[in-house]
């Protein structure tokens, strides 16, 4: 069979389409390219680091503020809160902690994150991403 062409009157913008880079670096057998691949790693390694460092002040943070009692329970809680809003915001979520890191006000007494002052810092930052 021939294979028919494509003439449609629609352009195609290859360049705004943002899973365009991806499907470049697909190799044949549908597998990403080494340097793809080199990319995730590099960046789920960044992710990681900057969660270890989070929870390491977060950690510090309870202790000295609440005491040892407890403190297993307060940052398992943690550890929940951010798993969810780490499924919602993803690494903007790791940008706004860093910039609320130094008064460590997001999170309460029991460990939980306040959504309330995340969402501040969210809603701050988009702003100052629309303002550029």
């Amino acid at each position: 069979m021939k294979k028919t062409e494509n003439n449609s009157w629609i352009p195609k913008r290859m360049g705004d389409n943002p899973y365009d880079q991806l499907r470049r670096t697909l190799a044949p057998e549908d597998h990403l390219s080494p340097r793809r691949t080199q990319d995730m790693l590099e960046e789920q390694e960044t992710v990681t680091a900057a969660k270890l460092i989070i929870f390491e002040l977060v950690g510090a943070h309870i202790l000295a503020t609440y005491g040892p009692r407890d403190i297993d329970i307060k940052l398992q809680n943690f550890q929940k809160s951010w798993d969810s809003l780490f499924d919602k915001y993803g690494t903007k979520l790791i940008k706004a902690l860093s910039e609320l890191i130094d008064d460590i006000k997001f999170v309460n007494h029991n460990g939980v994150m306040r959504k309330v002052v995340l969402r501040k810092k969210l809603n701050e930052m988009e702003k100052r991403e629309r303002g550029q």
